[in-house]
C-alpha cells in the first residue's frame, strides 16, 4: 500500500510491526509472509505452524519462550 508508515518506520529505525502494528502496511507485510510460507509449505520445504508445534522452523527460530526460560 502507498502509506507513510514504511518511511516513518525506516526513519525511526523500527520494524513496521513495532512502528504501527495494526496499520495497512503491517497487514500487507503479514499477507506477503503468509503467502511465502504457504508456497514454501506447498513445495514441501516448510511446515505450516498448524501442522506441528515448533517443527519446520529454521535454525535459531525456535520457541521464544524456551529461549527466555533458558536464559
Amino acid at each position: 500500500p502507498e502509506s507513510a508508515d514504511f518511511p516513518e518506520a525506516i526513519a525511526a529505525g523500527r520494524p513496521i510491526h513495532y512502528h504501527k502494528a495494526r496499520g495497512a502496511a503491517a497487514r500487507a507485510m503479514d499477507a506477503v509472509a503468509d503467502e511465502l510460507l504457504g508456497r514454501l509449505a506447498g513445495l514441501g520445504l516448510m511446515m505450516m505452524a498448524s501442522e506441528g508445534e515448533g517443527e519446520g522452523q529454521g535454525p535459531g527460530q525456535g520457541d521464544a519462550s524456551a529461549s527466555r526460560e533458558a536464559a
